[in-house]
């Protein structure tokens, strides 16, 4: 095969994954499977990262994390599968090998040794490198770090409404709510799509007028909480929700919402996080530690969690 048509295809497939058609892009690229062979040599690098991150979207983890591995040995500072594996040790929660990761990425990125992939998108690849560190910031409770990185993406890419939505549900989580709403407006005015800025506005406008759980009828059947998807629209509205209840110190209704929505996302640290809190404060200490304790199991260095923990323990060997 030409340079000439290597250089099509890259590009065709590279078009494929900015616009999120993973779907496309993994039928596409195996398609073309045929037509070269992918290998972890010199010749065919430029494709590789690019079947990694087909694998990394297919929840193939364990393939793009080994060949990334395998690739790195040829060229080990070849940013884009910094990259890749940044992302799958994201969906593992293996929030250290994410912080370890982006941090070579932005290393080499810094000392121009910038990948196939990531030379013709750097602002949207380097944007999406902050992304991750806010988010991994975030897990393990370094919120003030999250932020920083979050502002951080926003800037490389003003026009991306992801980072926008990151920062939108840490301020919400952390009670922020003025930044919050700031923050959904500069992003309304910047970002080439804000059909996720606009609902997340009417989400927040909903969630201050304290309605109750019935108007979202979740609170009916599991049959219909089993329908709930974490990346919906209702699964965000009844998240803003929980956490309007929980600030309004309205522990019950915050309660009983956590635990729909850990039903859906049980190893969701951010609410197991806020259940316990409202364990805590409710006076079921037990349950609270249970939960805090699975915090840490999940996110080792989730530092308010091991903070109420060491409270806990204090409080029992003083008393």
């Amino acid at each position: 095969m030409t340079d000439k048509k290597k250089n099509a295809i890259l590009d065709k497939a590279s078009k494929m994954y900015l616009e999120y058609e993973y779907k496309n892009l993994f039928e596409y690229l195996n398609a073309c499977k045929g037509q070269f062979q992918i290998d972890t040599k010199r010749e065919n690098k430029k494709f590789n990262h690019l079947f990694a991150l087909v694998d990394a979207f297919q929840n193939n983890l364990s393939d793009a994390e080994e060949l990334c591995n395998e690739c790195i040995k040829v060229e080990p500072k070849e940013i884009d599968y910094y990259f890749v594996l940044s992302y799958v040790f994201l969906k593992l929660r293996e929030y250290d090998k994410v912080l370890t990761n982006t941090k070579y990425y932005l290393i080499n990125h810094k000392n121009k040794k910038i990948g196939n992939l990531s030379h013709t998108y750097s602002k949207h690849f380097k944007c999406q490198i902050y992304s991750f560190i806010g988010t991994a910031q975030a897990e393990i409770g370094n919120y003030e770090e999250a932020v920083t990185q979050f502002l951080k993406a926003i800037k490389t890419e003003k026009e991306n409404q992801l980072p926008y939505l990151q920062l939108v549900n840490l301020y919400l989580h952390t009670n922020e709510y003025s930044q919050a709403e700031q923050l959904i407006q500069k992003g309304i005015k910047n970002c080439n799509q804000i059909q996720e800025l606009r609902l997340l506005e009417k989400s927040l406008e909903i969630s201050q007028q304290s309605p109750t759980l019935n108007q979202f009828k979740f609170d009916v059947e599991f049959s219909e909480i089993d329908q709930l998807n974490p990346n919906s629209q209702d699964y965000a509205t009844l998240t803003i929700l929980a956490d309007t209840y929980k600030n309004d110190k309205k522990y019950e209704k915050a309660l009983q919402i956590y635990e729909v929505l850990l039903h859906v996302e049980p190893n969701n640290e951010r609410l197991l996080f806020s259940l316990s809190e409202c364990y805590l404060i409710m006076g079921h200490e037990d349950s609270a530690i249970i939960g805090f304790e699975r915090v840490l199991a999940l996110a080792p260095g989730h530092k308010f969690a091991q903070e109420q923990l060491d409270r806990y323990k204090k409080a029992e060997f003083v008393n």
